[in-house]
């Protein structure tokens, strides 16, 4: 437990790796949290790409959780669709979580295109799956249909969604209105909202 906390105070990768091998040495159990610490210190494609073969090196088992980290930090179309399948081959389908990883990085279009391949395994779009495609989206009237389909499908909009609606906002009074919106969903505005206003 000491040693998984640990990983909050490094700042490189290659500390974060004396501590790993320390836990592995000591045949302690290296928590998810931490791993996530360690793909956070690696911060481009290529070290997260490489992380991810030393953890495997290492002997760390390598979960769905773990894939889903690496996925957060990877741009390359044809990287993703090369773990997605590894991922599958090895018994752990995408879930929901894993194509908003994915989503979260894309551009507009990217997103759009990852939302369809995500229905077509079967799964549906969530909230966030909406947002982070909004927050990519530079267009209001595409962020306002957006937002229809969340509601026809009954998807509650977060504070992220406001966030990329009021700054995408046509004018004053309809980021006010989002604001509103939002607070009366039971939202709490942070100072991000309020300077999208400005």
């Amino acid at each position: 437990f000491v040693f998984n906390k640990m990983f909050d105070l490094v700042e490189s990768l290659d500390d974060a790796f004396d501590i790993l091998d320390l836990i592995i040495r000591e045949n302690l159990i290296i928590n998810l949290r931490a791993i996530g610490q360690i793909f956070k210190l690696a911060k481009s494609e290529t070290k997260a790409l490489e992380t991810f073969e030393l953890l495997r090196k290492k002997g760390i088992e390598i979960t769905i959780e773990i894939y889903n980290f690496l996925l957060k930090y990877v741009r390359n179309e044809f990287t993703i669709q090369k773990i997605i399948r590894e991922m599958k081959v090895n018994g752990m389908p995408p879930t929901i979580y894993t194509y908003n990883c994915i989503i979260e990085n894309k551009t507009y279009i990217e997103s759009l295109g990852w939302k369809t391949v995500m229905e077509e395994d079967g799964i549906e779009a969530d909230a966030i799956t909406y947002t982070n495609i909004m927050r990519h989206c530079s267009d209001f009237t595409i962020a306002k249909k957006l937002l229809k389909v969340m509601k026809e499908k009954l998807l509650k909009p977060n504070v992220f969604t406001y966030h990329a609606l009021i700054r995408l906002s046509d004018s004053f009074e309809t980021g006010l209105n989002f604001l509103d919106e939002m607070i009366l969903s039971g939202l709490m505005p942070n100072l991000y909202h309020k300077n999208s206003l400005l």
